[in-house]
């Protein structure tokens, strides 16, 4: 009878430190400040290559830009680890329009524009898997790939 109580209080505490660290997290998250991302809001959805171009120079070139972009990825829904996909699909709408995805692949197979390797790309895998624990960096290497694919 002792040892069943003591494996239940063990769990206890071990339920309550969990909560504790749930509590902290939607703490933290409902008291971040506004943050301004009128530096990239002007840029985003990308809608030409060209523009796909210039957003990557300014993630390359302002610290402020790839915080700004970060915090843009970080608003889009989706804490449950099965909306992986569906996260990462509104996550690419919000930074490339249909028509500019036609133009691009992952790797700039059939001589579309190549995207697999900016910083665009590597942020957003970067921010989508730090959130997402059961995400892995080749899944959401396919799951972009196959959603620039169909999207012709």
């Amino acid at each position: 009878m002792l040892r069943l109580q003591a494996t239940t209080n063990i769990t206890l505490i071990e339920i309550k430190q969990r909560l504790q660290k749930i509590e902290n997290i939607i703490k933290r998250n409902g008291l971040d400040p506004v943050i301004n991302d009128g530096l990239i809001t002007q840029f985003l959805p990308l809608d030409t290559l060209e523009r796909i171009k210039e957003f990557e120079e300014l993630l390359k070139n302002s610290e402020e830009a790839v915080v700004q972009f970060k915090e843009y990825l970080r608003k889009t829904g989706g804490n449950n680890p099965k909306d992986n996909i569906q996260v990462n699909i509104r996550v690419m709408k919000k930074i490339l329009t249909i028509k500019c995805a036609m133009l691009c692949s992952m790797k700039g197979i059939r001589n579309n524009f190549r995207i697999g390797d900016l910083r665009i790309i590597k942020n957003s895998r970067k921010e989508l898997i730090s959130r997402h624990v059961n995400l892995t960096e080749a899944e959401f290497d396919s799951i972009v790939a196959e959603w620039l694919r169909f999207a012709k």
